[in-house]
This record gives C-alpha cells, sequence and structure tokens, in this order.
C-alpha cells in the first residue's frame, strides 16, 4: 500500500483487534466477511462520497467487498439526488442521469412514444426540442403524426420519471449504518454478537452468495435476502432532526424495553439533503436479541429510547426518555 492514510489507519485497526483478541491481524481482518486474507484494500466511505455534502469519513474495507456494494446497490442509490431540485427535462440533459430513469411522456394519461434524437425527424413523427438556459436542447421525436400531436397541443402533457431505489436504498443503508459503528467503535463492535450478526451473517453472507453474478441476478436476491431486514431504514423528516449524520457528530438514540434494557440503536446516514434512520442490534441477552427481532416483523411503530452521543471513547445518555415514531409502510424513502 502506498497510502500512508490508509496504512496508519490499518496499524490503528490492527492494534485495535490484538487488544481484543490477543494477538493482531496478518493482512486485515474484514468485519464484513470475518477472514484475514491478503487482498486489496482501499479507503471505505461509511457514505457514498457521490453525495455533496455530506461526510468523507472513511474506513479501511477490502476492496472487493466495497466495489460489490458500490456498483450493485450505491450507484443505484445516488439516483435520491434526482429529488434535490431535479425535473424529467433535467434528466433528458444528463446522459448518467438518462440511463438510470425511466422518462415517460402522456398526454392527458395516454402514454406517448418518444425516442432521443440529434437528426433530421421522420415526416410521420413530430420534434419536440427542450432548451436550457445556456443554450443547450436536446430534441424528442414523439411518434405520432404533426396532425395528431397538433390535435393534442392543448390536452394535459406530462413527462415522470421513475426509478425504484426502495432495494439499493436498504442495502446501502445498512451497510452505512454497519461501517458508522465500525468507524467509531472499531472491532469492539465488529467482534461482538451484534457486529457478526449485521457484518457478517447478512452483508458477508450476501457477498459471499451473489459475488459474480450478473447485476439483475443481484437485486432479485436482494429483494428476497434483506426482506427480513426491511423495517431496519426509515426516512427522517427535514423538520425534525436537523443532524450531520451519526459517524460525523456522534448523535443516536438507544432503545430500551419497558424494563430499561436496551435493544437497539438508532444511528443517522445523512446523503446530501437527505436524513435517514438505521435501526441496527445492541443486544446483550437472548432477551434484547427477541425484542429486535420481533419489532422488525411485528406491527409496533414506536420506539422507546434516550438521546445518545459518542464523543472521543465516551458515551452521553439524556436519562430523559423519549418515543421516535418508526413507520412501517412499503415505502422505504417518502
Amino acid at each position: 500500500m502506498a497510502n500512508t492514510g490508509l496504512e496508519k489507519r490499518l496499524e490503528e485497526l490492527r492494534a485495535n483487534f490484538a487488544s481484543l483478541t490477543g494477538a493482531p491481524f496478518k493482512h486485515f481482518f474484514c468485519p464484513v466477511l470475518f477472514v484475514d486474507e491478503d487482498v486489496a484494500l482501499c479507503k471505505g466511505h461509511v457514505v457514498n462520497q457521490a453525495f455533496p455534502n455530506s461526510t468523507r469519513r472513511w474506513t479501511v474495507q477490502r476492496e472487493d467487498v466495497d466495489s460489490f456494494y458500490g456498483s450493485h446497490f450505491e450507484a443505484d442509490f445516488q439516483a435520491l439526488l434526482y429529488r434535490e431540485g431535479g425535473t424529467p427535462a433535467s434528466v433528458l440533459f444528463d446522459k448518467k442521469l438518462s440511463r438510470s430513469f425511466d422518462v415517460s411522456i402522456t398526454a392527458d394519461g395516454e402514454p406517448v412514444d418518444y425516442y432521443l434524437t440529434k437528426g433530421d425527424i421522420p415526416k410521420r413523427f413530430t420534434g419536440f426540442k427542450f432548451h436550457k438556459d445556456n443554450g443547450d436542447s436536446v430534441l424528442l421525436g414523439l411518434k405520432m403524426d404533426p396532425t395528431s400531436a397538433l390535435e393534442k397541443a392543448d390536452r394535459q402533457w406530462e413527462m415522470q420519471v421513475s426509478k425504484d431505489i426502495r432495494i439499493p436504498a436498504l442495502v446501502s443503508l445498512i451497510k452505512a449504518g454497519y461501517l458508522t459503528l465500525f468507524s467509531m467503535l472499531g472491532y469492539r463492535y465488529a467482534l461482538s454478537v451484534d457486529g457478526l450478526l449485521v457484518g457478517s451473517h447478512v452483508l458477508g453472507q450476501f457477498f459471499k452468495r451473489n459475488i459474480g453474478k450478473p447485476k439483475q441476478a443481484v437485486l432479485d436476491d436482494a429483494r428476497e435476502f434483506f426482506g427480513a431486514c426491511a423495517h431496519m431504514v426509515r426516512p427522517v423528516p427535514k423538520t425534525k432532526l436537523q443532524f450531520a449524520g451519526t459517524v460525523a457528530d456522534g448523535n443516536m438514540f438507544l432503545c430500551r424495553s419497558f424494563s430499561g434494557e436496551p435493544w437497539a440503536v438508532v444511528v443517522f446516514i445523512r446523503t446530501s439533503q437527505q436524513l435517514h434512520a438505521v435501526l441496527l442490534p445492541l443486544t446483550e441477552s437472548e432477551a434484547a436479541y427477541r425484542a429486535f427481532v420481533s419489532f422488525l416483523h411485528n406491527d409496533e411503530t414506536t420506539l422507546h429510547a434516550n438521546f445518545l452521543k459518542f464523543e472521543r471513547d465516551h458515551w452521553t445518555t439524556n436519562p430523559k426518555p423519549v418515543t421516535l415514531e418508526w413507520p412501517k409502510g412499503e415505502a422505504l424513502l417518502e
């Protein structure tokens, strides 16, 4: 490795690992695959660096694991940026976005077929040009004859952009939540029962059974594999919590049972202007583990919690309990 920052962080993790196990790892003990192998390493960003105004915090990761989740899920999750001021016309002007989204045109609700073109429009079709303020334009060929297009000119024309990013969002945010705690706590978290559950049994197992498969096959398997994890992730309304993200500010919530026993922690992930909450297990007992699993499958939509802040190497807890709403609708993102 030529990157001194990566080397420094690797040595810190090696010492951390040794303090907990009694011996250092040889290469890098992956907190996702739970193996120590001589493989290429990289700076694994907790939040994908494509999101502007989000933390640039990173931790050491295996390059193959980071690339797998980046290409199969995080690349599609980046489509969330479109919601921040994007318009259907802006998608047509952006080659990358136009490959990522489905753009449809309707006239009074009836679909109108079209295609992008730079050449002449056949006489049986109708040309329609979009202009930008800077003078750029894009030409569409509407697949209807000019007479029909003129007759429909006073109808309600609409252009819609769609893309289902629920699975990419779910997987990306669970990974970001896990890396948040690994970045903050190191192997103290990764080697715990909860770290093993999320890191190895979820993220690691899915990687092992899908590495090398075509992207569509990976996405199809993810829908079934991560189905049980669907309620681990929820959006946070902009009007409530203005957090920078747990990995940046240490803010989170500790969930407790009515008896006061902790069973989960809510960490926050900021993706540019959007804030997301990820529910991760914190199970020091069998009862706490059952509480976590039960919440993922029952109809309960409230969490009883205490505000928790991590600073350097210590925790500060607000003793005043709060109730958090945790909707369990179908949509992962509002």
